[in-house]
């Protein structure tokens, strides 16, 4: 298997859309679902923005999601799907976008997460 096939999920998975498909799907039920605030910027670029899932409870503990896709594909969208088991315990989820190689470099990257 060559580095190409290793890190590229398309090629490994023939079948991703379906996969895709789902955590879309899933995403926009936990959306609808439990209170969030989308699409928070935390910068000025458009893809710097956070959706915050609050737990139910004051001083919740945070767990900051950050979506894959090797840095240079996907979207935070797709993952708020992620959020629901932790809500379900009582922690808040933030669930990150982060501009995308190649439109910066990885330290770029790095600063926005």
């Amino acid at each position: 298997m060559t580095p190409e096939n290793q890190l590229n999920f398309r090629l490994r998975h023939p079948d991703y859309q379906k996969f895709l498909d789902i955590n879309e799907k899933e995403s926009q039920r936990v959306k609808h679902s439990y209170p969030c605030y989308s699409d928070q910027k935390y910068g000025s670029a458009p893809l710097q923005t956070v959706d915050i899932f609050p737990a139910s409870v004051s001083n919740a503990p945070v767990l900051v999601f950050i979506h894959g896709g090797y840095w240079r594909a996907l979207d935070k969208k797709s993952y708020s799907f992620i959020a629901e088991p932790f809500l379900e315990n009582n922690i808040t989820v933030c669930v990150l976008n982060y501009r995308l190689i190649p439109s910066v470099n990885m330290g770029t990257l790095l600063n926005d997460i």
